[in-house]
């Protein structure tokens, strides 16, 4: 028996059977036709861990009613549905409704599987490490204050360097990558800056650089979160430079970021051919030219390789190999020396320094061989994929019915070989060389069906592998 709670809400009857049927065997489903009937359910007691609502129903819409579902049920995993095309308009959506992720009308049953997938397993992921949390933080606080009396110009405040910790024991913001995405760059940064003999709020804004760019990669779509936009194809570009000037109105609308912010300059280039603004040289802040040299090396090496569907969600484990991490070493090298106008020269001569001859151990792959679980593992997920396969193979396999004077009729194309005597024609059928032999709306009778058999097997019938049929019903 499922033990996971979906929620699916939607006005139309048709969507939510359909959707319900390609759950049900996975998951607790309970559904609403009205944001008013949730709204009841949730009164009641129900408590789902996932909802999925459209937006615009009869009555109040799914953005309203996800809205105060954040506020009596904050743990609880959002997903708002909308056909809104207009940027600015879904932005306040999808904001108002504090949802986790959006989707799009008309939605692929891909696109579908995977965010009811992703969002359970987000919320199974929060709560144990509300649970790890809520056991280490005191731990952390106290041994956090003890340092920061023994270091009072510590590279990081207080209160970062308590995230920092906590972060780092619950590997939170390990991004899609064998190893945290987030303990890495700011160990790798912090090398820059003390070469650089920059002050410490450098590394504090590389810091808060961090957490902003982990919780952005959360609103991408998967094919885009943590890749490099320069190796996308130009419609993936397109695509991945609109989230993230999404991204950052949302975020300066809620007073994440400031005027000049330099995680908005996180993807610009010192020659000027950087996104999204092409800004140029010394006008970019040098953490965002840090940050950038940092996250792309860190990326080509350590990337889980799990950009096919297969790999993404049918692989219980993936396999780390020192061998092949330095193999992709040596290309990441060379990927960034050719382009190393990209950076402040500053920048760019200590990470040579730091690479030269592989001798330095935080630019070198962790020597190890291991295992690294599959966090959007879904031993169901080639189950339900057929089992949708077969449902749309039924569906498509199924007859229309309609209604007409004569009689109920279901409307189906047929192979010669299947007609029947009392059937009827639905289409003008010809021989070869152009001769009628029935006109739509012939019923046939046995003659007529010993001389279309008889052509079938000469092969002079026209067009004819299947003929549209009424079949009295």
């Amino acid at each position: 028996m499922p033990q996971d709670k979906l929620l699916l809400i939607d006005d139309d009857l048709m969507i939510v059977k359909l959707y319900e049927k390609y759950f049900a065997k996975h998951f607790a489903v309970t559904t609403a036709n009205s944001a008013e009937e949730a709204t009841s359910l949730i009164n009641k007691g129900y408590t789902p861990d996932v909802v999925l609502s459209d937006n615009l129903m009869p009555g109040d819409t799914g953005s309203n009613f996800l809205h105060k579902l954040s506020q009596t049920h904050p743990d609880t995993i959002r997903i708002l549905m909308t056909a809104e095309t207009d940027t600015k308009e879904l932005i306040r959506l999808v904001n108002h409704a504090k949802a986790f992720m959006f989707l799009t009308k008309p939605i692929r049953e891909l696109d579908l599987i995977q965010a009811i997938n992703i969002a359970f397993k987000h919320f199974k992921c929060q709560n144990k490490n509300k649970e790890i949390l809520s056991k280490n933080i005191s731990h952390n606080k106290s041994e956090t204050n003890s340092h920061h009396e023994q270091h009072n110009e510590g590279p990081l405040n207080e209160s970062s360097n308590m995230m920092f910790k906590t972060f780092i024991k619950l590997n939170t913001f390990r991004g899609n990558y064998y190893y945290s995405h987030f303990e890495k760059i700011l160990k790798m940064a912090k090398y820059f800056i003390d070469d650089l003999k920059l002050n410490n709020s450098i590394l504090q804004n590389i810091f808060s650089l961090e957490i902003m760019y982990s919780m952005m990669m959360q609103t991408f779509p998967f094919k885009l979160a943590y890749k490099d936009p320069y190796e996308l194809d130009e419609q993936d570009r397109n695509s991945y430079i609109k989230h993230f000037n999404d991204f950052l109105q949302i975020a300066s609308k809620n007073s994440l970021l400031k005027e000049n912010d330099p995680f908005a300059q996180i993807w610009e280039h010192f020659d000027g051919t950087g996104i999204p603004n092409q800004i140029k040289g010394l006008n970019i802040h040098i953490e965002a030219q840090i940050f950038q040299i940092c996250n792309l090396y860190f990326h080509k090496i350590y990337e889980l390789p799990n950009n096919d569907i297969a790999n993404r969600f049918q692989v219980p484990q993936y396999q780390y190999k020192y061998e092949v991490a330095f193999d992709k070493m040596k290309n990441t090298q060379k990927y960034l020396f050719d382009k190393q106008k990209w950076f402040n020269p500053e920048v760019f001569n200590i990470f040579r320094y730091a690479i030269k001859e592989n001798k330095n151990e935080l630019f070198l792959p962790i020597r190890e061989n291991k295992s690294v679980e599959n966090l959007l593992y879904f031993p169901e997920f080639e189950m339900i994929m057929q089992e949708l396969n077969q449902f749309k193979e039924s569906q498509e396999a199924a007859a229309e019915i309609v209604t007409e004077d004569d009689g109920t009729f279901a409307l189906k194309s047929l192979p010669p070989t299947h007609l029947a005597v009392g059937m009827v024609i639905n289409q003008n059928l010809y021989t070869k060389s152009g001769v009628t032999i029935a006109k739509a709306g012939t019923k046939i009778t046995t003659t007529l069906l010993e001389n279309i058999l008889t052509m079938n097997e000469k092969k002079q019938l026209k067009d004819a592998e299947t003929i549209d049929m009424k079949i009295p019903i």
